[in-house]
């Protein structure tokens, strides 16, 4: 996935300029962005996800019964 990122430095190059950051040094807004993502996962409840993705498997099951038994 980020594999295509990697390979093309013009992007990061680009960012350098323009906002004339040091090389190895993130700038303001890349540390607000992996603040933003770690709260996002810290919210994330893995039981919840577990939970809801649980009843999501039944639901398609039920449909999946139903519409062999001709109920649906």
């Amino acid at each position: 996935m980020f594999a295509g990122c990697k390979q093309d430095t013009t992007h990061q190059h680009q960012t350098n300029q323009d906002q004339g950051t040091t090389q190895g040094k993130p700038s303001p807004e890349t540390l607000a962005m992996i603040d933003s993502v770690q709260q996002a996962q810290a919210a994330v409840d893995p039981m919840k996800v577990t939970v809801f993705m649980s009843a999501e498997r039944a639901k398609l099951l039920q449909q999946r019964v139903e519409s062999t038994t001709g109920l649906g």
